[in-house]
């Protein structure tokens, strides 16, 4: 089965989706001291983040049995649970929570993943019902001490979320991202720890710190455009290794388009053409550019056309009622309904570049 979206841009939909339902509501379990229906929760009351469990040296803190039966309360309504909210049908937990050999839960980012995976059905499910899924899947997944250290780990990286309400827009400009940056990162800390903030985030952090730094270049008005492209060529070999390779990933597309495009205006051959985008991309791959290059052609060729007979309509002095008539039938006679859209749209922006 294909696993849900991965980890990294799933976690941008879970925060924006969290933002919504923690600002209109919570639900819980048994308020009510009812353990088999699922209750809304009237209380207003933020969460405090609590700190780590030592399992061993806490069987009778009275905290401790209260997560204890907390926990045991959502994983017997999760385990009753039959069927799974539409957009999980079909797909594979995406991460995994594991205990290392003394039954401590080992703090990953695959645990992150693995509660995004199940908070991806917000809107389906209310809070409750996915925290009940996830209480079901940590006691399946994980020992007894380890299992009530995920458990407390969810709820503390649930806070974490709701606090990010707090967190304001930023209008795009270096000091307001690094303002956002900061108290996203001091929020992390506050209720995660250090240890977990960093397994979480790390990847993250990167990311961000790097961003930072290249709109600090992209601001700075006593750099040349050449001295910018150097420093921030500097800053992308700085990254990790994985994120490098992230980025050279989602950039190939567009930096191979680029580079296809000047051969060609050089006067390069196809053949060239093709062996560049073998080398880069593969074979098959090579195979499917070519099919768009000459759908593309083909489209070009065809709204060539049209524009011809479409300004021969346009300068025949009919009125503009009756021109718009004959327009439509012009592009209804030449291209199927979506086609038609597309048309429309390229005229409204060819029309507008033309004033």
């Amino acid at each position: 089965m294909e696993k849900k979206t991965s980890g990294v841009v799933l976690s941008v939909v879970i925060v924006a989706v969290l933002f919504a339902v923690f600002v209109g509501y919570q639900y819980d379990f048994g308020r009510n001291g009812d353990e088999n229906t699922l209750a809304e929760s009237s209380s207003t009351e933020i969460l405090v983040p609590k700190q780590p469990i030592d399992a061993a040296t806490r069987q009778n803190d009275a905290a401790f049995m209260k997560d204890q039966a907390e926990f045991q309360r959502y994983v017997q309504i999760g385990n009753a649970l039959t069927s799974l909210p539409p957009s999980l049908e079909g797909t594979d937990i995406d991460g995994e929570l594991v205990a290392d050999a003394q039954g401590n839960l080992i703090i990953t980012v695959g645990a992150r993943r693995a509660f995004d995976y199940f908070l991806s059905a917000m809107g389906e499910d209310d809070l409750g019902t996915i925290k009940a899924r996830i209480a079901a899947y940590i006691n399946k997944s994980l020992p007894a001490s380890a299992a009530i250290q995920a458990w407390q780990l969810l709820n503390n990286y649930l806070g974490y979320q709701q606090a990010l309400v707090d967190v304001p827009d930023h209008n795009g400009s270096a000091l307001e991202v690094r303002d956002v940056i900061k108290s996203r990162q001091q929020f992390r800390t506050a209720w995660l720890g250090q240890e977990v903030s960093d397994a979480f985030f790390g990847f993250d952090d990167a990311i961000d710190n790097f961003t930072l730094s290249r709109l600090d270049v992209s601001e700075d008005d006593s750099l040349s455009a050449a001295e910018k492209a150097k420093r921030i060529a500097l800053l992308e070999q700085e990254l990790p290794e994985s994120i490098r390779d992230m980025r050279n990933e989602t950039q190939a597309p567009s930096r191979i388009a680029n580079e296809v495009d000047a051969l060609r205006q050089g006067g390069a051959s196809e053949e060239e053409v093709r062996q560049l985008r073998e080398q880069e991309f593969g074979v098959e791959a090579a195979d499917r550019f070519e099919q768009l290059d000459k759908a593309r052609d083909q489209w070009d060729g065809r709204y060539e056309s049209y524009r011809a007979e479409r300004d021969d309509i346009v300068a025949s002095g009919l009125a503009p009622e009756d021109q718009q008539r004959s327009l439509l039938r012009l592009q209804e006679r030449l291209f199927d309904q979506q086609e038609v859209r597309r048309v429309q749209a390229l005229d409204r922006i060819n029309d507008s570049s033309a004033r």
